[in-house]
């Protein structure tokens, strides 16, 4: 019952939220101001993050920003601002950022990207996942249960993560001709400098060139292949924690 009540008051706060902004973009067509995007700020101020591994404290993040706006409408395009609190610290809030301090990319610039990348009309929304049409492509997001995913890390630690998974099938119909597919995965091997990081003993005295190879290592794999589809076209992912998957059907 407390659950039931927690969710209720954040789709309450959802839809107060979405008709806010909703009248600032129709102001900003009055205006003929373009608003590509909104920054709110202040929503979720006492989140704690004590037990939260540094190496997926982004990617616990991301999986937040997505258990929260899991009811995707590009017409209302918006970033939540999480202030973060480390409760065994005094005055430790930790803001989510698109850069970390040594100018790497952090799992909150790729998750971002890659969801500005979906295109088209929402066909299909559950927790975690939602896919769009754009005319013959067709675009699948896949992501994680937040509490689920912490959790399990907990208990798991996080190693050997390519070892412990779990199988998602994709059931699709509709689809007819020839596509490239191409599958993003945001993950700790995947977009994650903390992952990388632990291999250095003191990242702060990196040189340009080792800062360079993290940069071309620490982000989101991709995987390219060209499949001809035509009616039910079925697949199975291989989900780990904190994972965030897109997968691109595009017609060729």
């Amino acid at each position: 019952m407390e659950n039931t009540k927690k969710v209720s008051e954040l789709e309450e706060l959802r839809e107060k939220l979405d008709n806010d902004i909703n009248k600032l973009m129709d102001l900003g067509k009055e205006l003929n101001f373009i608003i590509e995007k909104f920054y709110v700020r202040n929503l979720f101020l006492d989140l704690d993050i004590s037990d939260v591994n540094y190496k997926y404290r982004d990617l616990f993040i991301v999986s937040l920003i997505m258990d929260s706006t899991f009811y995707y409408d590009k017409d209302i395009n918006y970033i939540l601002e999480y202030q973060l609190k480390n409760i065994t610290k005094t005055n430790n809030v930790y803001y989510p950022k698109y850069k970390e301090e040594n100018g790497f990319y952090t799992p909150i610039y790729w998750a971002s990207n890659m969801l500005d990348a979906v295109e088209g009309d929402m066909i299909y929304k559950e927790p975690g996942c939602f896919a769009t049409s754009n005319d013959s492509d067709l675009y699948v997001v896949i992501y994680g249960d937040v509490l689920i995913d912490h959790s399990f890390a907990q208990k798991n630690g996080i190693q050997d993560f390519e070892k412990k998974y779990r199988e998602i099938e994709l059931d699709i119909d509709g689809l007819d001709g020839t596509y490239k597919v191409i599958t993003q995965r945001l993950s700790f091997e995947h977009g994650t400098v903390g992952y990388y990081l632990k291999y250095f003993e003191n990242y702060r005295y990196l040189s340009s060139n080792e800062k360079d190879y993290i940069k071309r290592i620490a982000i989101p794999s991709m995987d390219i292949s060209i499949k001809k589809i035509k009616g039910e076209h079925k697949e199975t992912i291989k989900y780990q924690p904190f994972n965030l998957i897109l997968k691109k059907y595009i017609k060729i």
